[in-house]
């Protein structure tokens, strides 16, 4: 089976590149979720919940720099 996406260019040029990093993005996901999950289950020394949210932010931002991505293109 095969499956083709179109696109009219350069129209759609935003979904055509969001489509082209979909699978980057699947990996950045799963790379912060693991981060999380170790965090949760071998501990973390944050001393508030704004403290770990700040790192769970950065985490999420270094990842996405990490694989070239920007969300808010």
């Amino acid at each position: 089976m095969k499956a083709t996406l179109e696109f009219n260019l350069p129209e759609e040029s935003y979904q055509l590149k969001r489509a082209i990093q979909g699978p980057d993005l699947c990996a950045a996901l799963s790379d912060v979720d693991n981060q999380l999950r170790d965090w949760l289950k071998h501990g973390h020394s944050f001393a508030s919940s704004t403290e770990a949210l700040e790192a769970a932010r950065g985490f999420l931002s270094q990842v996405l720099t990490d694989k070239d991505i920007n969300i808010y293109e």
